[in-house]
């Protein structure tokens, strides 16, 4: 085999591209990131608006539906959350008896707890205003990451649950959540029955 200085060239080439193209930089993961959403301060106004309850709500929500006839509601939590958190109000009689509904509900808690990584439940119990109730949060991709239930145990029981109109990407939402949070829990502290 004769000696080609092409050949040599060539390979030399090779060799110095591949070491040049190497650095000493070490890689560093980026952090996890939220996406920001400016949103303001907390502030409420009463929400009088169904026929056997009111409640302080969050002065960025709006009515959206108001069923009348089952006195069950749709209120939209504005622009910037994009999202809906729908009522549904029963009376407790002989057909939807307490532990029906109760199980019912309990049926839809189970059914996004699939998807959820874990579920935290609040209990909130006011003896004064009869207002028993329990919030479940669902920490994970699940497309609610709340629902509550709220009675007063004898004639009275409402159902609550959040829908967002965004991909259910847990990690991305949470800030909003967050938010959302503080909302639903000044909404459940403020609930009282109305007198019939």
């Amino acid at each position: 085999m004769k000696y080609n200085p092409f050949n040599v060239g060539f390979v030399s080439l090779i060799i110095v591209l591949t070491f040049s193209g190497c650095d000493n930089d070490v890689l560093i993961p980026k952090p996890p990131t939220h996406l920001m959403v400016d949103l303001p301060e907390h502030s409420y106004k009463k929400f009088k608006d169904s026929a056997n309850y009111t409640f302080g709500m969050s002065n960025l929500w709006n009515l959206r539906f108001n069923f009348t006839k089952q006195d069950s509601l749709i209120l939209y939590l504005g622009k910037k959350i994009d999202g809906d958190l729908h009522f549904q109000y029963f009376k407790i009689d002989t057909i939807n008896t307490l532990s029906k509904l109760i199980n019912q509900t309990f049926a839809k808690i189970d059914y996004h707890k699939i998807r959820a990584k874990q579920m935290i439940d609040t209990s909130f119990i006011m003896n004064k205003k009869r207002v028993f109730g329990t919030l479940y949060e669902y920490l994970g991709n699940s497309a609610t990451n709340f629902q509550f239930y709220l009675t007063d145990s004898t004639n009275h029981f409402v159902r609550t649950e959040l829908l967002i109109r965004r991909t259910p990407n847990y990690d991305s939402l949470k800030p909003t959540l967050h938010y959302i949070r503080k909302d639903l829990v000044h909404l459940i502290n403020t609930f009282e029955w109305k007198k019939q």
